[in-house]
């Protein structure tokens, strides 16, 4: 589980921003080359869109489930080309949604 902040997390083809102004997290997690990882963000309430955007550590963004969310949950998928540091950038999309609610986020790998 994971706080929201204020901020700007997602850096690409980001939605719109809510009333009350951006806000999001963002976290890190490794992964290994040639293997699916899956990342789930679930909202704290039912009006919240999450997006999700996955960058390499140079910045470059390898997934991003983009710009008009329409469920609490999202969920997006990449396969690494190499073993290595990922940040998980997430915007709220939804106006209404309290800087510092909880988000839930769960990062698999196929084995």
């Amino acid at each position: 589980m994971v706080a929201s902040s204020a901020g700007v997390f997602v850096a690409s083809n980001k939605c719109t921003t809510p009333a009350g102004g951006d806000h999001g997290f963002a976290t890190t997690f490794n992964a290994v080359a040639n293997k699916l990882v899956t990342i789930t963000v679930t909202g704290p309430v039912t009006n919240s869109r999450p997006q999700i955007e996955v960058r390499d550590i140079l910045g470059s963004s390898v997934a991003n489930t983009g710009p008009t969310p329409t469920t609490q949950t999202n969920t997006t998928t990449f396969t690494p080309t190499g073993n290595q540091l990922f940040i998980l950038a997430v915007n709220e999309c939804a106006g209404g949604i309290a800087v510092g609610s909880i988000y839930t986020v769960s990062v698999t790998q196929a084995p």
